[in-house]
C-alpha cells in the first residue's frame, strides 16, 4: 500500500530572508553553471549553495568537501534561524500556476512524507512504487554523498497517482481561496504553498492513497539513493526493523490525470559518429521509415503534434558536412508492417519496443550508428555520444556550428503510456520524459532527526 503522513517541516524564516524568491530555486538538475551563479548571488541564503555547492565555496570555509560544506551551511542556517522547525504536524498544498503554449494551466498537488518501498532499485520488485526512467549512476554518487551529510530531502520528489477519489481536487476546494503560507513568482510560474493541519482530512487523503499506485515522475536518482540511504542506515543501526525517519521520502504527489500536468519531450543530439554512417544515414532510414521534409523547424512541430495515438514518429535535422546552408528537417514515420519484434530484438514486451524513444535508441542510433545501445543508459554514452536537451532552437545552433552531427526531436510520452509500461516494472531510457513545470527546492524541507542519522 502507499503510505504517507504528516511532518514538522523546515521552512525559511521570513523576517530572517529578503522574500522567498530570493532564497528557492530549480531542481539540481535543471541548473546549469551560470543559473547556479545566477541563483547564488540573489541571496547568501538561497538553497542552491545546499544542493549544488561548489568547490570554492567549500575550500573557502575550510571544509573537506562540497557536501561537509553544505552540511555547514544547513546547520549554521538552522542555528541562525533562517531555516526554522514548523511547530505542528502537517501536509502541504502545492499549486503552481504557468502558461505552456499559451495556455494558462494550474496543477496541484500535494507534499507529505511518503514511506519507501524497494520499487526505486528493482525494476521486478512488486511494489506499489513504480520508476519510469533509467538512471545514471554520477548523479547517484553525487547525490548519495549529499545525503550522507545533510541528513535531509531537501527537494520533493515528484510523483502520479491516478487520483479516484479526487483527494487533490477535495483539499484544492478547501484551501485554494485562503491566504496561501507562501505566494512566489519564479521563472514565470507562480508557485503558492498552503499548511494543512485538519488530521480529519490528513485520515481521509491516508486513506484514500492507501489503495493507489504511485509512480515516479522526476527524482528517479533522489529516489534511489533515498533508498540506499535507509538501507546504510539500518546496517549502521543494527536493527533492520526499527522504523527511522529515513523510511519516509519528502514527496509531492499530484494527480495521473490532471489537466495541469504538462509532459515536455527532451531531444536528444547525436556526436563523435564516423561521418560515413553519418552521410549513409538517410538510405539507412527509407529501410523502417517513410521520409518527409518539413521547410523549418516550426513546420516540423506541425508535422509531429498530427501524429495519431500509438504511431511512431521522429524529427531530424541534418547539415551536409562542408555546406554553409542551413540543414534538412525530415519528419520519420516508422512504416506500416514493421514487425519490431524482429528489428529490436531486447527481451521486452511490445508495448515498450513500440516507444518512439526506444525505437530511436535501438533501432537508429543502435543498428544504423553502431552507438553502443547499452550505454544509452549510462553516463559513458551521455558523455560521448548523447546530448540532452528541451531548447530545440539552440540544439539546432549547435547543428549548424558542428557541435553535434545530428538531431532527433521526439513527441512528449503520454502519461497513460507512461503508467502502462511502469507498472509492468520496465523502464523506459533515460530523459525520456520532462514534467513542466518543475517543482521548487526551498519551499519546504524534510530533516530527519539526529538519533536516525549516522553519526
Amino acid at each position: 500500500m502507499a503510505e504517507i503522513k504528516p511532518f514538522k517541516a523546515v521552512l525559511y524564516n521570513q523576517d530572517k530572508v529578503n522574500g522567498t524568491a530570493k532564497v528557492v530555486c530549480p531542481p539540481y538538475d535543471v541548473i546549469n553553471e551560470k543559473a547556479r551563479e545566477n541563483y547564488a548571488n540573489l541571496s547568501p541564503y538561497n538553497m542552491v549553495r545546499l544542493i549544488l555547492p561548489t568547490k570554492n565555496e567549500a575550500e573557502q570555509a575550510g571544509c573537506e568537501s562540497v557536501y561537509a560544506f553544505a552540511k555547514k551551511q544547513l546547520d549554521d542556517w538552522m542555528e541562525k534561524e533562517v531555516l526554522c522547525h514548523a511547530k505542528e504536524e502537517a501536509i502541504y498544498l502545492y499549486e503552481q500556476e504557468y502558461v505552456y503554449l499559451g495556455e494558462k494551466k494550474k496543477r496541484q498537488g500535494i507534499i507529505a512524507l511518503l514511506k519507501m518501498d524497494d520499487g526505486g532499485n528493482s525494476s521486478k520488485t512488486k511494489s506499489r512504487i513504480h520508476a519510469h526512467e533509467h538512471t545514471h549512476l554520477g548523479p547517484k554518487e553525487d547525490r548519495l554523498q549529499l545525503i550522507r551529510q545533510v541528513k535531509a530531502n531537501l527537494s520533493p520528489v515528484f510523483v502520479l497517482f491516478p487520483d479516484k477519489n479526487h483527494i487533490i481536487r477535495r483539499i484544492t476546494d478547501k484551501y485554494v481561496h485562503s491566504q496561501p503560507l507562501i505566494d512566489v513568482k519564479a521563472d514565470s510560474v507562480r508557485h503558492k504553498l498552503w499548511r494543512i493541519t485538519d488530521n480529519k482530512l490528513i485520515n481521509e487523503v491516508q486513506r484514500d492513497l492507501k489503495t493507489c499506485d504511485i509512480f515516479i515522475a522526476d527524482g528517479h536518482h533522489r529516489y534511489e539513493v533515498a533508498c540506499n540511504f535507509r538501507e546504510e542506515e539500518r546496517k549502521a543501526l543494527g536493527n533492520p526493523d526499527r522504523e527511522l525517519d529515513c523510511d519516509y521520502l519528502m514527496t509531492y504527489l499530484t494527480d495521473l490525470n490532471s489537466r495541469g500536468l504538462t509532459i515536455m519531450p527532451t531531444h536528444r543530439l547525436i556526436k563523435n559518429v564516423p561521418p560515413d554512417l553519418i552521410n549513409g544515414l538517410p538510405g539507412e532510414l527509407t529501410k523502417f521509415f517513410d521520409l518527409h521534409r518539413a521547410k523549418d523547424r516550426h513546420d516540423l512541430f506541425v508535422m509531429l503534434g498530427k501524429a495519431v495515438k500509438n504511431e511512431c514518429v521522429l524529427g531530424m535535422y541534418q547539415k551536409e558536412a562542408g555546406h554553409k546552408k542551413e540543414g534538412k528537417f525530415y519528419l520519420l514515420r516508422l512504416k506500416s508492417g514493421i514487425n519490431l519484434d524482429t528489428v529490436i530484438d531486447i527481451d521486452k514486451p511490445k508495448e515498450y519496443k513500440k516507444l518512439c524513444v526506444v525505437i530511436l535508441n535501438y533501432l537508429i542510433l543502435g543498428k544504423m550508428l553502431k552507438i553502443d545501445v547499452d550505454l544509452c543508459n549510462s553516463d559513458a554514452s551521455t558523455v560521448k555520444h548523447i546530448s540532452y536537451t528541451n531548447d530545440t532552437e539552440l540544439a539546432v545552433k549547435m547543428v549548424d556550428r558542428s557541435e553535434a552531427q545530428l538531431l532527433f526531436f521526439l513527441n512528449p510520452v503520454n502519461v497513460e503510456v507512461l503508467a502502462h509500461v511502469a507498472a509492468q516494472g520496465e523502464r523506459m531510457p533515460p530523459k525520456s520524459t520532462f514534467f513542466y513545470p518543475k517543482l521548487l527546492t526551498g519551499l519546504v524541507i524534510n530533516k530527519f532527526s539526529e538519533e536516525s542519522g549516522l553519526a
